[in-house]
């Protein structure tokens, strides 16, 4: 489950097919000195659809696999630094109006739970898993741009095996509860392009309260932070962020095999790290759609 998500209804160890939509908002816009000092205004449209199974072979244990798939939207104008439009002669080789779409990396999960850790009812989760490299890269649009060639930035994958963690802690005392979660996707070697991903991490801290047998709500805190993605020894300059929002996900339930969740996410403070142009999230909206199988 994402941070601020619920379990199904009924059994916690039920096992359960997901469909979840996500929508995001991000701005890359940033400044740039070729053909001579402009600034490159970036909107970046992002929909990711996933197919989620959880499987449960025990009470304590669970195996996920995620598959998704991303639509990107990029839309792009430049300013020369007076703010008039700029029509950049080397528009076509950056930034284009496009849309891209494709599979991205599929991850696999194995989790495991303890019961009544800290309190009566706390239950402490621990996941690991993997990427599996099947989104498509690009190569080095950096020396292609140097050499003015047209060149993509948008990645769909790493083209590596990422391991990924996640420790959770759920505790609910009455018609109420407290979650708190971290976890992180951490690439340590680089794909045959040369490319090393970006190290991710999220953090969360969210109130969960039960308002029907058919109607709950969690409304919390989240971090997101991205580390520096490199192309050999180099930095990509279009990563390294981080940011704190607030996140409110109502679920319902209208029959016992079927649980409804919406999100929304707005960010209160974005800062792009170590002089990075980074995409900064300004908001994300996510719908879901999880069959319980008892």
């Amino acid at each position: 489950m994402l941070p601020g998500e619920t379990a199904p209804a009924g059994s916690k160890e039920s096992s359960r097919v997901t469909l979840r939509h996500t929508w995001s908002r991000l701005d890359g816009s940033h400044p740039a000195d070729r053909p001579f000092p402009n600034q490159h205004i970036v909107q970046f449209g992002w929909f990711r659809t996933e197919l989620r199974a959880a499987y449960h072979p025990s009470s304590l244990w669970e195996v996920e696999t995620v598959i998704p798939f991303d639509i990107k939207r990029i839309r792009a104008r430049y300013e020369l630094p007076g703010g008039e439009a700029f029509d950049n002669p080397l528009a076509d080789l950056h930034h284009r109006d496009e849309t891209l779409y494709g599979v991205a990396d599929i991850q696999q999960w194995v989790g495991v739970k303890v019961r009544e850790v800290l309190f009566p009812g706390g239950e402490l989760g621990f996941a690991a898993g993997v990427s599996i490299p099947t989104g498509r890269t690009e190569g080095d649009p950096y020396k292609a741009g140097a050499a003015g060639k047209k060149h993509q930035h948008i990645q769909f994958g790493d083209g590596t095996f990422d391991p990924l963690l996640r420790l959770r802690y759920f505790v609910t005392p009455d018609w109420w509860g407290l979650s708190f979660s971290v976890g992180g996707q951490y690439p340590v070697y680089a794909n045959d392009r040369g490319y090393r991903g970006p190290p991710t991490g999220d953090a969360s801290v969210f109130f969960h309260a039960e308002g029907a047998s058919w109607f709950s709500v969690g409304a919390g805190l989240v971090g997101l932070a991205q580390g520096r993605a490199y192309w050999g020894s180099e930095p990509d300059p279009n990563t390294g962020y981080s940011l704190a929002g607030l996140r409110l996900v109502p679920t319902f339930r209208p029959a016992e095999w079927l649980q409804i969740s919406l999100s929304g996410t707005y960010a209160l403070i974005t800062r792009a790290t170590g002089g990075a142009d980074a995409f900064n999230l300004q908001w994300m909206a996510g719908i879901s759609f999880s069959l319980i199988v008892p």
